[in-house]
């Protein structure tokens, strides 16, 4: 699924301008590493920051995506930053040329998102670009269908989990 979504993202975007990328809520890096890979065939010079919040259930998922760029010799390219999406102070106003992200959305309630979409809009160059993932509620098979629920009961979501 990730390959899948690198390749949608690789090849419907421009990537002649960019040389930052901000992946916001990267976890382990499912996404990060294909996607890094599949940059690196079209681009010799880019940075992505690898954000995240890593904590709650995600605690130690940047410690995971670190290792794994060491493992892929990746960690000049990538840089693992843990933070939150909905005060990103620490990257400076229009210094992003894209920002990526994979189910963040749905983690995050309406105020929350709200939050994220101004940082965003915040960090991101006049000239920059988006591309924003999420789990069709829709499952093509049983593994899918319970990843599904289980995102409906995520950390900010107002939805009660059941008993």
């Amino acid at each position: 699924m990730y390959e899948r979504l690198a390749d949608s993202i690789v090849k419907h975007l421009d990537f002649e301008r960019i040389s930052v990328i901000l992946e916001a809520g990267c976890g382990r890096g499912q996404l990060t590493m294909p996607f890094v890979r599949k940059v690196h065939k079209i681009k010799e010079n880019f940075k992505v920051i690898a954000l995240d919040f890593s904590s709650g259930p995600y605690e130690g998922d940047l410690d995971i995506l670190k290792e794994k760029m060491r493992r892929e010799k990746l960690d000049k390219v990538v840089v693992a930053v843990k933070g939150d999406v909905k005060n990103m102070k620490t990257i400076e106003d229009e210094s992003v040329d894209l920002i990526i992200s994979n189910e963040l959305f749905c983690e995050l309630d309406k105020k929350g998102l709200e939050r994220a979409i101004k940082e965003f809009y915040r960090i991101l160059k006049p000239s920059g670009q988006m591309a924003h993932g999420e789990l069709s509620p829709i499952p093509e098979n049983e593994a899918q269908r319970l990843v599904i629920e289980a995102n409906a009961y995520s950390l900010e979501t107002s939805q009660p989990k059941p008993e």
